[in-house]
């Protein structure tokens, strides 16, 4: 292809267009990640010179192929492309056509040999009278010379702002990488401080409750030890008096003194294994028995031991139906006593 043509062809197109172009021919320019609308005045007669390199010459015809299919109507590019000279002059005279648009249609058309050659004999005609031809191709290079020593102090400018910009660009993803860092470790922080906030909950719970069924055996232990204590200020009293009785009758005095001392000896309470979990303080607590709870986990130890209790009672809702069928199987008691709920127990030990 005429090199003159295709310089001049070029210059013509908006710098739309030949943004586009350089786009879809993968154009670089030296100091620059990218060309765009932006800079795309400063860095067009690079994209100029680029874009008549052979290397470009098949994208490049693509490109234009595209761009007059955009801005002309089909048939009429069909029609255009069977004319000859004659006509095709005739209509860039008339202004019906730009020279340009014409020498874009023909050299993108699929009569390849016929169409490029008459496509450079239309553009040789055209400025061939007044040696406007050569005057236009001075004026390019000086144009071109002239916007190249202008672009080239400008690349310069711009690659030392891209080299900023890329600077700055590896500064702020390590910021954002430390503050991701720091985030991740304020988040495990939180997190940490809310489970040690649950357990420490859970645990003034555990001693709460704890707290309030030592206080609840105190206030029984209480009540039994005043209950001693007027028992013992009663028979201290009767024994008195007994004493002075003693000279007239000391065998009925002495029968009297034995049936009330055994008033103060403790009373041995009933010893009651309870097999469940979760049993509430009132239960355990319970003044007139001693129970002692055996927990799903103590069952199969408790089960290989030698059982002495009064009397041995079993929540069936809070044990396996594995481990409940190993009870039966192996206790053999007079007093063993299913339990299906927790009130269930509590009327049974009230009626005590």
């Amino acid at each position: 292809m005429n090199k003159q043509m295709l310089k001049w062809i070029l210059g013509e197109l908006d710098e739309a267009v030949l943004l586009n172009l350089a786009v879809v021919t993968a154009t670089k320019v030296k100091g620059f990640r990218e060309i765009n609308k932006s800079n795309i005045k400063l860095v067009k007669p690079q994209i100029l010179n680029e874009l008549q390199k052979p290397t470009k010459a098949a994208r490049l015809n693509g490109g234009l192929r595209h761009y007059i299919i955009k801005t002309q109507q089909e048939d009429d590019i069909k029609s255009l492309r069977q004319k000859n000279q004659e006509e095709l002059t005739e209509l860039i005279m008339s202004n019906t056509y730009t020279l340009s648009d014409v020498l874009i249609m023909l050299i993108t058309g699929d009569d390849k040999e016929y169409q490029l050659e008459l496509a450079e004999r239309l553009f040789t005609s055209m400025f061939q009278e007044g040696n406007n031809l050569v005057q236009v191709e001075s004026s390019m290079d000086e144009t071109t010379d002239g916007n190249e020593d202008i672009f080239a102090a400008q690349a310069e400018i711009a690659a030392e702002a891209e080299k900023k910009i890329q600077k700055l660009e590896e500064q702020f993803l390590k910021e954002k990488e430390k503050n991701r860092d720091l985030q991740t470790i304020i988040d495990e922080l939180r997190a940490k401080r809310k489970t040690e906030s649950q357990e420490w909950r859970k645990e003034r719970k555990t001693y709460t409750d704890e707290i309030k069924g030592l206080k609840s055996e105190l206030e029984t232990k209480g009540t039994k030890l005043e209950q001693h204590e007027v028992l013992i200020n009663r028979l201290k009293g009767e024994i008195d008096s007994l004493n002075q009785q003693l000279l007239h009758s000391s065998i009925p005095i002495l029968d009297t003194i034995f049936a009330q001392t055994e008033q103060l000896q403790p009373h041995k309470k009933p010893r009651v294994i309870l097999l469940g979990e979760l049993i509430p303080s009132s239960i355990m607590n319970t003044p007139k028995l001693n129970i002692e709870l055996i927990t799903n986990s103590q069952l199969e130890d408790f089960l290989k031991q030698d059982v002495q209790a009064d009397e041995i009672w079993m929540l069936s809702f809070q044990i396996s139906p594995q481990k409940q069928r190993k009870v039966r199987n192996a206790i053999e008691h007079n007093k063993y006593i299913e339990f299906a709920t927790i009130p269930e127990l509590q009327t049974y030990i009230n009626k005590r």
